[in-house]
């Protein structure tokens, strides 16, 4: 799972900006860090998200409320989850603009470590959702509309 994020990652990292070895380094670093305290021994200055981003995060709220009106009333887990993750993912593609005071090294690292953290978390509420479902006496919702959940598909 990591690797294949890894890999997006750096695909995406790309067509931003030019590879260099420094900014491999710092991907390749970034994405083994577990902890945001282990960021603070490259010192590496923050990313401020960039108006672009801004700009997706202001048409999330409505985006998310069509969802849950579009669903008769009930939230998509999923589109919550977006809108949860849609500020370190921000943070995330920020550093690859030109405003980013760090170097290459800082801008892999950031975009490695934010990235795989929010994908890690992602594919662990997916799995509980599809392997753990709720009790039958506690509200199920699903990660997707109308996907079965692994007691579904057992019955």
């Amino acid at each position: 799972m990591r690797t294949t994020f890894f890999i997006a990652a750096a695909a995406v990292a790309t067509s931003a900006a030019a590879f260099d070895m420094e900014f491999l380094q710092g991907a390749q670093s970034g994405f083994f860090l577990t902890k945001e305290s282990q960021l603070e021994d490259y010192a590496c200055p923050e990313a401020y998200i960039s108006e672009e981003w801004q700009r997706y995060l202001d048409m999330l709220k409505p985006m998310q409320m069509m969802a849950k009106n579009m669903n008769n009333g009930q939230s998509f887990p999923m589109v919550d989850m977006l809108v949860d993750k849609a500020d370190g993912l921000a943070h995330a593609f920020s550093v690859m603009s030109e405003d980013y005071e760090g170097g290459s090294f800082c801008q892999g690292l950031l975009l490695s470590y934010n990235t795989s953290s929010i994908v890690m978390e992602a594919a662990k509420a997916m799995f509980n959702t599809l392997f753990f479902p709720p009790h039958d006496d506690e509200p199920q919702q699903k990660a997707l509309p109308n996907h079965p959940t692994m007691k579904d598909l057992l019955q």
